[in-house]
């Protein structure tokens, strides 16, 4: 398997891992504590687990921040918002896919792509809230 395909494997799976644990909301004291764990043991599940949760917020942001950005545009204003962000999602895809070291073995690539999207969503949230 040559890098590129370990990366889409990883990607796939950091998917399945947000997707199948969104239903899991924990509120600011239960994610302090789950990311404190996972400071303190160091253990991959742990550190995932963090970083599942941090998506999570960051992403019900970004669908909040981009719902209100939309009620605020006219519809030429509304139509450049959804194909900036049809633009996003392809290159956030591509660039976390990519972000997986090549000599990450074993679960720290896993660790290295969940990382990725949830700073990507972070950044993203930023640039629709200055969106003119």
């Amino acid at each position: 398997m040559n890098a590129l395909q370990h990366a889409v494997i990883g990607l796939a799976a950091s998917a399945m891992l947000f997707t199948v644990a969104s239903d899991a909301r924990a509120d600011d004291a239960q994610r302090t504590a789950i990311c404190k764990t996972a400071e303190e043991t160091g253990y991959t599940a742990d550190i995932r687990n963090c970083l599942r949760l941090k998506y999570d917020e960051a992403d019900r942001r970004l669908n909040a921040v981009y719902k209100t950005k939309m009620a605020s545009l006219d519809a030429q204003g509304k139509a450049r918002l959804r194909d900036d962000e049809r633009r996003w999602l392809k290159a956030r895809d591509a660039a976390c896919a990519e972000s997986r070291q090549p000599d990450a073995g074993g679960t720290l690539g896993l660790v290295e792509v969940d990382s990725c999207f949830v700073g990507e969503t972070e950044r993203r949230v930023k640039v629709i809230e200055a969106f003119r």
